[in-house]
């Protein structure tokens, strides 16, 4: 049986590539001269001006948060009242079931077929719902967790537009798509509405370190600033985030570096009879295997392998996301699974 310690881990979506040696140098090098015994400044303006400087918004149009999941939660406690509806898709990110329940919350949820082996939605169905629940706040996570679809964007437009409360296009994976929203928009027409939520913890490789944002129009930025802890960023993290988007050029090395072991994970799965790997704009594959999920845990757990399972409504089968690993650790996943093709023959 293996450690915990002694396990691959591809079920938390992380980047699997350390930062460089030079980053934590120059980030100790920093940290000697902070004041640990003094509050950090609770503008964070040199966090605002880097973010500023990599995606050309003015420093009014960012909130900052202990990784993205504290800026949902703003969302959350400045415009969900209990009872309140919140329109996602299903399957999403588990965090926005969860703060529905937290803040008791009205979960609507339009799913996502995976039947067609693209996955697809009923953009109709997601208007209609929309309007006729008029939902507190809707949440589009593009790419979406699990399956690594990406929203199109002239579906997201519309949403945002014609949605009368608060739209989240939720970003956190979007560095692995081949472009997003945020990216279409610019400081004169940002919608009053939106936030797109982006994350240093996927694709910047900083989940430890705990840092997440918001890009919005200035008046939500306001309320949202309004509320949240005067200190949420702690000193260690602020110094780490400043160096970091100081080198764009990590970012992109390492994300095309991850697509291509995604795209060629990918086509090997598709090699393997029965199995279903879907196509993904994000850091993980979402796999789906005939058998029952039971037996499918326990081979994954003996071969040291720790994957993320879901429960999709109305599928059978087991339905396995995948995080993009190094390439020994997503060939451990695919030796696994032929194992269980062999198995059932």
């Amino acid at each position: 049986m293996f450690r915990i310690e002694d396990m691959v881990r591809l079920d938390k979506n992380e980047n699997p590539f350390l930062l460089p040696s030079s980053i934590k140098e120059n980030v100790l090098s920093a940290l000697r001269e902070v004041e640990w015994n003094r509050y950090p400044d609770s503008g964070y303006k040199d966090i605002k001006d880097a973010l500023s400087s990599l995606l050309h918004f003015p420093n009014k149009f960012f909130v900052l948060g202990n990784g993205g999941d504290e800026v949902l939660c703003l969302l959350f406690t400045a415009y969900v009242q209990p009872g309140a509806t919140v329109l996602t898709f299903s399957p999403s990110f588990s965090e926005y079931a969860h703060l529905c329940k937290v803040f008791h919350a009205r979960h609507i949820t339009i799913p996502i077929d995976m039947a067609d082996g693209l996955c697809s939605f009923n953009e109709n169905l997601f208007f209609d719902t929309m309007q006729r629940e008029k939902p507190s706040l809707v949440l589009i996570d593009s790419p979406n967790n699990p399956t690594g679809k990406q929203m199109p964007l002239q579906f997201i437009q519309k949403v945002v537009y014609e949605n009368s409360a608060i739209t989240v296009i939720d970003e956190a994976y979007g560095e692995f798509a081949p472009s997003t929203y945020l990216e279409t928009l610019r400081e004169q027409d940002f919608p009053k509405r939106m936030v797109a939520l982006k994350t240093l913890s996927k694709a910047w490789g900083l989940a430890g370190i705990r840092f997440g944002y918001g890009v919005c129009h200035p008046d939500v930025t306001h309320k949202l600033n309004s509320i949240k802890s005067p200190f949420n960023i702690n000193v260690l993290t602020a110094e780490t985030v400043k160096i970091l988007l100081r080198e764009p050029h990590l970012l992109i090395e390492k994300t095309r570096q991850i697509c291509n072991l995604r795209d060629s994970f990918i086509k090997k799965c598709q090699l393997i009879p029965r199995i279903q790997a879907y196509p993904s704009n994000s850091n993980f594959v979402f796999i789906h295997v005939p058998e029952e999920e039971r037996q499918i845990k326990k081979t994954f757990k003996e071969a040291g392998i720790a994957v993320k399972f879901f429960c999709i409504s109305g599928k059978s089968g087991s339905w396995i996301r995948v995080s993009v690993g190094v390439e020994t650790d997503l060939n451990r996943v695919l030796h696994c699974l032929s194992q269980i093709v062999l198995t059932r023959r």
